[in-house]
């Protein structure tokens, strides 16, 4: 515990896609704490996970 580092996790939502999920590591430089990582993500409930593993790998072979 450094006191120099801070990790957190939120949940955000949005009208037109629901629930998101951010992790990050914030860092101090002075007395400012800036964002070192940040990663946001849309959780996808494992039932759907082929379904939308399938779309993706499709959408992707097209480019």
């Amino acid at each position: 515990d450094d006191k120099k580092t801070a990790w957190f996790d939120e949940i955000l939502y949005s009208k037109g896609y629901g629930n998101f999920r951010g992790t990050g590591v914030l860092k101090i430089e002075g007395s400012q704490w800036k964002i070192a990582q940040y990663n946001l993500l849309l959780p996808i409930p494992n039932q759907f996970m082929k379904k939308y593993a399938t779309e993706i790998k499709a959408f992707y072979k097209q480019k």
